[in-house]
């Protein structure tokens, strides 16, 4: 394998940054070339870099082997992949395929993972086949008021309109996109689906009609709106989000013991005093902290409310956790014990709420807990998250990167690796995990990895045995760019690449960048009106770009 390493300083000077980007050949004179390059690298060892470059190859191998191979069970006339995709119609356990597209499923898990995957392995799918998958997606499931419903793929039947279908779509499906990629097709579907959803809501509360009573539902809301408003500084949009922030603020949560009630009647004012803190439950409470986030931004007159009642509601969390500070599947909103000794594989999605309100308040003891669970999390190599299902580890190592990203504790990173290890090995040689909707989730996941061991660096249209790998020290960040053999022999010239930017400023208009789940963590970022300096080692005359240029991407040649 012939492997190019960038040792990339930066030197802030009269708002410049300078990238020394220099190419070295490793084979046995590689010491030499390093030796001549020690004014830039300071001895930097790349096997490092070298060895992240070969993971990042591996990983992305996996994910474009995932979108290939779930395309080919796409229906043929409106593109959308059924749930569930065997080839003799039933699953190894004999249940049945009825060949459903559910928008709450494949729609939420599967699909948006692909369109992620396809924009930077293959923006030739993106463009067209996933374009078209969106167009069809409105065409065939849409019900009323842009709010989709669940297709029988074989029958060309359209069932009843779903608020969770829409509302789990655009949170765990459109948010992704619209967190990697900015104002896209699927970010203006979005839009039409808030509306509907609210337009429809059916559950009457003092505050106004709510989409649900559950905590799931309402909390996916929260999750959209919270994005949508700073997005748009839409008053409407602000209302509805207000709306249901409210009805937990005022009502729910101070009559649950300052907890998120699974379930609350809102004409009873009662609940069932539980509270889930895994998936399917713990949404409201994570779309809470991010809509207190808001109102601090906006100093509203809520804002103070809102901090108090997320502070408590945090406060009592963290109280339930286990010795390590992991979370258990449900818990008694009041007495704090759990149902069960399960623990929650989606633990980082609090956590990085936890540490999202500690970027608002500056509260160590936050920030604390969160270290805390990170550096206990490698005693969990190796559990059974969800009975062993990929997608409990893949729920795990996804939680790990929310706050790695902000905390880089050394003992979580190799946790990571190796549950990241334990996902991928799970893939078949035919490039299935499980023929389910939750692939969509291993990509998912495995992209998250890809840009930790990039630092963000992605490729603009993958060339197979391509890697990428990069490592910070102190204030530089050095990264190596790898061919295989079979590409070079292939004649491939270069690799186009490009960097990260601050997404949640430049996407979301965020004002800080909170952990969140459905975002991409953000490692090594370039600012869109600094110029960088790239230079080879053996080349004189510099390249100047501007940020923005290296965000939109740069060639690198190879060879």
């Amino acid at each position: 394998m012939r492997n190019f390493n960038f040792p990339i300083l930066f030197k802030s000077q009269f708002q410049q940054v300078v990238l020394l980007i220099s190419l070295i050949w490793v084979f046995p004179c590689s010491l030499v070339a390093q030796s001549q390059l020690k004014t830039h690298s300071q001895d930097f060892d790349f096997r490092a870099t070298q060895i992240n470059a070969e993971k990042f190859a591996n990983t992305a191998l996996a994910i474009s082997k995932v979108l290939a191979s779930d395309l080919k069970f796409a229906d043929p006339e409106t593109l959308l992949i059924p749930d569930h995709f065997f080839p003799d119609g039933s699953d190894p356990s004999g249940r049945v395929n009825k060949n459903r597209y559910s928008p709450h499923n494949s729609g939420a898990d599967h699909y948006p993972h692909l369109v992620i995957t396809a924009s930077f392995i293959d923006p030739l799918i993106y463009s067209t086949r996933m374009l078209e998958m969106l167009r069809n997606e409105v065409q065939y499931t849409n019900v009323k008021d842009g709010v989709p419903g669940t297709f029988d793929l074989k029958n060309r039947k359209l069932g009843r309109m779903s608020l969770f279908s829409a509302a789990e779509y655009m949170k765990d499906g459109v948010i992704p996109i619209t967190e990697f990629l900015g104002r896209t097709p699927w970010y203006y579907r979005m839009l039409q689906m808030i509306a509907g959803v609210m337009k429809n809501g059916t559950t009457k509360s003092r505050f106004g009609f709510l989409p649900a009573n559950d905590s799931e539902l309402n909390g996916d809301m929260l999750q959209v709106f919270s994005r949508v408003i700073p997005m748009t500084s839409d008053p409407q949009m602000l209302e509805w989000g207000r709306r249901i922030s409210d009805a937990y603020i005022e009502e729910a949560i101070p009559g649950s013991y300052g907890l998120v009630p699974t379930k609350w009647d809102f004409n009873k004012h009662k609940g069932n005093k539980k509270l889930r803190l895994r998936d399917h439950g713990n949404e409201t409470l994570v779309g809470l902290v991010l809509m207190a986030a808001i109102e601090q931004k906006l100093n509203s007159e809520r804002a103070a409310r809102y901090l108090s009642v997320v502070r408590i509601m945090l406060d009592r969390t963290l109280k339930s956790v286990n010795p390590d500070g992991l979370l258990y599947n449900v818990i008694d909103a009041e007495t704090l014990q759990p149902d069960s000794l399960e623990l929650a594989d989606n633990w980082g999605y609090v956590y990085a709420s936890v540490y999202s309100f500690y970027m608002m308040t500056g509260e160590e003891k936050y920030r604390d807990a969160c270290l805390k669970v990170l550096s206990s999390i490698s005693k969990y190599k190796g559990y059974s998250w969800e009975g062993e299902h990929f997608d409990g580890i893949a729920d795990s190592v996804e939680s790990a990167l929310y706050l790695l990203a902000h905390e880089p504790v050394d003992s979580a990173f190799d946790f990571v690796e190796s549950e990241i290890a334990r996902m991928l090995a799970m893939q078949r040689p035919n490039g299935h995990i499980d023929q389910s909707y939750l692939e969509g989730n291993f990509n998912r996941t495995a992209i998250m990895y890809m840009m930790y061991k990039s630092q963000g660096i992605l490729p603009v249209g993958w060339n197979r045995g391509v890697g990428i790998g990069a490592e910070r020290q102190g204030d530089k960040l050095y990264f190596s760019l790898t061919a295989s053999k079979e590409i070079r022999n292939k004649g491939l010239k270069s690799q186009k690449v490009r960097f990260d930017s601050e997404r949640h400023r430049r996407f979301l208009n965020f004002p800080k960048n909170y952990p969140r789940v459905n975002g991409f963590p953000e490692w090594f970022v370039v600012q869109d009106n600094q110029l960088y300096q790239l230079k080879k080692s053996r080349d004189k005359v510099p390249l100047i770009r501007l940020g923005s240029e290296l965000i939109e991407g740069v060639e690198l040649e190879i060879g």
